[in-house]
């Protein structure tokens, strides 16, 4: 997983070029130096993740479709962490850029920007696990996430511990989340877990 760097960068001139294919990588770079950027450069999501906090470039140009992790879960591992350098994806146009919008499923309402969460317009606070477990299910609603996503999702690639650690964080998420009707967080037996409205009679456990 290289990562290339062109040396240190002056303040507000200094890019960090997420992508996996060779030439497409060398040809951004390239245009990047000679318009006066210093440029760093990742070809994974994991290696991004990790130059993005080395280095603190002042933007992040990022492919969607990376080789292990997608983009769009690098730049919410980026937010999750505190890391809020503007990314734009490789294939838009400069200027395109704009500013995230809240994700929203029933009531709850998460902002990865201003790491605030909201539940029937109450706010919930939640400790940095617990926000990432939260950002995890509400960015896909409805969908069955495993726990083995969820760990690379919220605890990195390098976790090794016991997966139960999923469990406790979900039983405190509903402790908080799910005081509200309806219940939010499902328990899919044998699979993981889901976000996704309650329904009478639906059989889905909860912790």
């Amino acid at each position: 997983m290289p990562v290339t760097s062109s040396g240190p960068a002056p303040p507000g001139h200094s890019v960090l070029v997420v992508e996996d294919d060779p030439s497409i990588r060398t040809l951004l770079t390239s245009a990047l130096h000679a318009a006066g950027y210093a440029v760093n450069t990742a070809d994974t999501g994991r290696t991004a993740m990790f130059e993005a906090g080395r280095s603190q470039p002042d933007l992040i140009l990022l492919d969607v479709g990376l080789p292990d992790i997608d983009g769009f879960s690098v730049t919410r591992h980026l937010r999750a962490e505190g890391v809020y350098t503007p990314v734009r994806r490789s294939d838009m146009p400069p200027g395109a850029g704009a500013r995230r919008p809240p994700l929203r499923y029933a009531d709850l309402v998460l902002d990865e920007q201003t790491h605030e969460v909201w539940r029937a317009g109450l706010p919930i606070q939640l400790s940095p696990t617990e926000f990432r477990l939260m950002v995890c299910l509400l960015a896909q609603p409805e969908r069955v996430v495993g726990k083995k996503e969820i760990l690379s999702e919220v605890w990195h690639y390098d976790f090794a511990g016991d997966a139960r650690i999923v469990d406790t964080y979900v039983r405190n998420l509903r402790r908080k989340i799910d005081r509200f009707e309806p219940q939010l967080i499902q328990t899919i037996r044998g699979v993981g877990y889901c976000l996704r409205a309650s329904r009478p009679g639906s059989g889905s456990a909860a912790l």
